[in-house]
């Protein structure tokens, strides 16, 4: 009983029988394929320079921006300013696909548009497949159905349910595939940057006739430091050897002179 009846089924799980198994489901599989709408993902990046103290606001106007056109926020970040470092901040925007334009170009009203870049790919096939695997693997496992119904032993119902596991993993697996196709090109996703303009540096103050007095003062004394340094260098070098000699050599006759006088005071004893 396991045998004869599980390879009908089992052809129409797999690729090959996909056509199969659509054709077994009557005009469902045809339904689910036919006149596909045109699936187009579309994703941008934008960094726009605001004035001082605006990021916080900015963001806030961003936010509301994604909402009002029928999208949402899924995800922002920001940093405050720090000594070198302006403050900015980072959201990311869902928005309907055919909001995508307008979305740009209200961004790009916002501030000085430093950076621009987006893309569009064409998903139209993927998702096309993406729906007939489903149809295919949902007409397998109504094939399987029936077959558990005239099974008559243990060995053939665990057969069976085994493909009718392995058939609901995969079904799951392609619809969360078919979902985010979906959901990319249902909602077009924008990372948007804003960041506040750097602060112009601060002029420094031209130095005054005593700064420069002074500055002249000490650059000339270290500068005659290191002449004499550089020209008496070797007289410096022979003085502190003669200096080592001499105390070397009176040392030396320190010790001559105890060594003499140890005899002579023990012969007066």
């Amino acid at each position: 009983m396991s045998g004869r009846p599980l390879a009908p089924a089992a052809r129409a799980a797999s690729p090959a029988g996909g056509a199969g198994g659509s054709a077994a489901n009557g005009t469902t599989g045809q339904a689910l394929v036919a006149s596909p709408v045109q699936r187009i993902r579309q994703t941008g990046s934008m960094t726009v320079v605001v004035g001082a103290r605006q990021v916080q606001a900015d963001l806030q106007r961003l936010s509301l921006l994604a909402t009002a056109g029928g999208g949402f926020v899924a995800s922002a970040t920001s940093q405050a300013a720090t000594p070198g470092a302006p403050a900015q901040g980072t959201v990311v925007l869902e928005v309907p696909y055919a909001q995508f334009a307008t979305t740009v170009a209200q961004v790009h009203a916002m501030g000085r548009v430093s950076s621009l870049s987006t893309s569009a790919d064409d998903l139209t096939g993927q998702y096309v497949d993406l729906r007939a695997q489903i149809a295919a693997l949902q007409a397998s496992q109504r094939q399987y159905l029936a077959i558990m119904t005239r099974a008559t032993t243990i060995g053939g119902v665990l057969a069976v349910q085994e493909q009718l596991d392995s058939l609901q993993s995969q079904l799951q697996q392609t619809k969360a595939q078919l979902a985010l196709v979906d959901h990319e090109t249902t909602y077009s996703s924008l990372t948007v940057t804003v960041t506040e303009r750097a602060a112009p540096p601060v002029p420094k103050r031209p130095p005054s006739s005593w700064d420069k007095a002074w500055t002249s003062a000490v650059n000339g004394f270290v500068a005659g430091c290191q002449a004499a340094v550089r020209a008496t260098g070797p007289l410096a070098f022979v003085a502190l050897l003669l200096g080592v000699l001499y105390w070397v050599a009176r040392s030396g006759a320190r010790l001559l002179r105890r060594r003499g006088a140890r005899p002579a005071e023990g012969a007066g004893a």
